[in-house]
């Protein structure tokens, strides 16, 4: 893939008295500010490094946290943040107001007020500050990838967002959060080779990026490739032993392999770090499905829905447990109820005409599976022609 060097604009603004200057912490002074906000930021890199204030200063560590992500510095980006925000998010919107009050046209003041705005789950506010902030410099390659994640975490705009990723990839090439998360759109929208190419660069441009050996290690699990999956996972533990979502993808690679006791024991490192991801109790839920013990899959398939209503695939694989129970008319419910989330999810509409044709309801079967049909993604070319003929055959009947 080509990239496009461009130099780099940014607007220059006097740092104006009212800026704030937290207490008790000299390193704080206007010349890392400026050099903030003339996004000069392996020099904020070095200074805020070699500050003694900046270990109990939760805007100390969200300004090093972006410098660190502007320098492919991701994995250090990751814990200052989470240590900025357990300092207290508060403190990050305050600060980010007044910045941004002394600076109106400042785009980095209006990356880092959206930034703070996104953090708090105000996603609306963080893409408008992100649009203000690439509409005064074009080239503002940080305020681009940052509204591409947004666009991508909140309105699951994928090819959105991988417009703006390709932007900011063509203004500061090698930049290694572009990168992975060009690779996490492309992954939504079912481009696996070409995802695990874009984590792979974003790996050459940051040999530390913990989460992009994760998510590598994860596709290259789905793609059964575990001799290449699992070296990536455990070089992300390495790197970050904290990591929890490693946990997880690990579990996902043991139950992929077969190896179910294995995968569950990864769900349940993960869950120590955070007992409310209904993802992983989903997983995990699927661990325990692999291995027949269905009461306890659906056990974690209602935690999974409890912590969020919206996650079509418990409903789903809560509906594929029943059925194997021979519920049918629970995995009926439950088959419709991700329907209802997700109209276009093939996989339910098939196991829906399973279902139907092993009560005799030969009508809602074939519609059912000619549901599957209009909805499956194109790897399903296979089992599409073999539905097909088996619509053929209920139809004659």
């Amino acid at each position: 893939m080509k990239h496009f060097k461009t130099a780099i604009k940014l607007l220059l603004i006097a740092v104006v008295a009212a800026i704030y200057i937290p207490a008790n912490c000299p390193a704080m002074d206007e010349d890392l500010l400026e050099a903030t906000l003339q996004g000069k930021w392996r020099q904020v890199y070095e200074k805020i490094h070699d500050s003694k204030g900046k270990d109990n200063d939760p805007v100390l560590r969200y300004i090093m946290g972006h410098a660190c992500l502007a320098t492919n510095h991701n994995n250090q980006s990751m814990l200052e943040f989470d240590s900025a925000e357990k300092g207290g998010l508060d403190i990050l919107l305050k600060w980010t107001d007044t910045l941004l009050n002394s600076n109106p046209k400042n785009p980095v003041a209006l990356y880092l007020w959206g930034d703070a705005k996104l953090r708090a789950g105000k996603s609306e506010e963080a893409i408008s500050a992100f649009n203000r902030a690439v509409e005064i410099d074009d080239n503002f390659w940080l305020g681009y990838c940052a509204r591409g994640m947004a666009i991508a975490q909140f309105n699951k705009e994928f090819d959105k967002a991988i417009e703006d990723y390709n932007r900011a990839l063509q203004i500061k090439e090698g930049f290694a959060k572009a990168l992975h998360s060009r690779g996490d759109a492309l992954k939504n929208t079912g481009k696996i080779d070409i995802a695990i190419w874009n984590y792979t660069q974003a790996i050459n441009n940051d040999s530390n990026y913990a989460l992009a050996y994760s998510n590598r290690g994860l596709l290259g699990a789905n793609r059964g490739l575990f001799e290449r999956a699992f070296p990536d996972l455990n070089r992300a533990l390495e790197i970050n032993p904290d990591l929890y979502v490693t946990y997880n993808n690990l579990g996902e690679a043991y139950r992929l392999k077969g190896e179910y006791d294995s995968a569950i024991e990864n769900y349940g490192k993960a869950l120590k770090f955070d007992r409310e991801d209904a993802g992983i109790y989903s997983n995990r839920g699927n661990a325990y499905l692999g291995k027949e013990e269905y009461d306890l899959a659906i056990a974690d398939y209602n935690r999974a829905i409890e912590l969020d209503s919206t996650l079509f695939v418990a409903y789903y694989d809560r509906g594929l447990a029943k059925y194997h129970m021979d519920n049918y008319n629970g995995a009926i419910s439950d088959y419709n109820k991700a329907l209802e989330i997700n109209p276009q999810y093939a996989d339910a509409h098939y196991n829906l005409g399973l279902v139907y044709e092993n009560m005799g309801k030969m009508d809602k079967a074939i519609q059912a599976y000619k549901s599957f049909v209009e909805n499956a993604p194109p790897e399903y070319v296979e089992i599409v022609s073999r539905v097909e003929e088996r619509i053929k055959l209920l139809e004659k009947e």
